[in-house]
């Protein structure tokens, strides 16, 4: 070891420079005490979502395990989508309870809503497969238009190899609603879709102003995240009824202080089957 410290030409150089890379790759200790955060392997979907004429910009991530899948964008009330058992969970961290509803019960409650609206002078909402394709991450995405008026939403829906093809139908039913008969179609569209939209443009006027909304799916990519982001979490109250999701309250009565689920990563409505 005398030998190779003094250096014996590029033997010696060599040898040093190998000690020092080994040094560099050992893992720090571990502080006493430390918790040890257990990871599973997941997809990490990365959603940007860009408004205009506000110049704002936001990034959140789905995160996809074997059979559940989660916003990291909802808090305090957050939902885990079973898309194996085709149920959802709405946890509330505030209220430490959870409540499960299937699909059925869902889509059920959501149709009966609409159904139950009343009739408002607005314009009738429309969906279509334009039959236009255009590739994103790799794949050929189809459009569908949504139109209400001045109201314009073009999403690019695409079957993915890494995402449930239930996954946006199960994020839009799950989510708020706020029924019309002029949306009552397009809102029977989005909770049958398959695929689901890489990439969501929606153009709506506020006053003088048009709003832009842009939604792009930058990556899917496999990743180790915290188990327990997929779980639910120990020692919460199970707050399920067997009724139909119509129990649940308002918006509007929701306690001050609590974030409602957003739609997942685009909301919106319209009526067949996404390609």
């Amino acid at each position: 070891m005398t030998d190779v410290l003094r250096g014996k030409g590029w033997r010696g150089l060599i040898v040093i420079a190998g000690l020092i890379a080994a040094a560099r790759c050992q893992k720090p200790p571990q502080l006493p005490g430390a918790p040890v955060v257990k990871k599973v392997r997941a997809n990490v979907m990365t959603v940007r979502t860009s408004i205009e004429p506000s110049k704002r910009t936001s990034t959140h991530t789905i995160v996809i395990g074997e059979s559940l899948a989660r916003s990291t964008a909802e808090a305090p009330v957050w939902r885990l989508y079973d898309f194996r058992q085709n149920r959802v969970t709405t946890v509330d961290d505030l209220a430490k309870t959870y409540r499960i509803e299937s699909m059925s019960s869902l889509i059920a409650e959501r149709r009966r809503r609409f159904r139950a609206a009343a009739e408002e002078p607005l314009p009738e909402a429309t969906a279509r497969a334009t039959g236009a394709s255009r590739p994103v991450l790799g794949l050929a995405a189809s459009q569908i238009v949504i139109s209400a008026g001045a109201y314009q939403r073009q999403l690019w829906f695409a079957p993915h190899p890494k995402v449930p093809p239930t996954l946006f139908a199960m994020m839009h039913a799950s989510g708020e609603v706020e029924p019309s008969q002029a949306m009552r179609q397009v809102d029977e569209f989005l909770v049958s879709a398959r695929g689901f939209p890489l990439a969501d443009h929606t153009e709506m006027p506020y006053g003088t102003a048009t709003i832009v909304i842009d939604r792009v799916v930058e990556s899917i990519l496999p990743r180790d995240v915290p188990a327990s982001l997929l779980v639910l979490p120990a020692g919460y109250r199970d707050v399920t009824v067997t009724t139909p999701a119509a129990r649940r309250p308002a918006a509007s009565s929701r306690p001050r202080g609590r974030t409602a689920p957003a739609t997942g990563s685009q909301s919106s409505s319209t009526t067949q089957t996404a390609p």
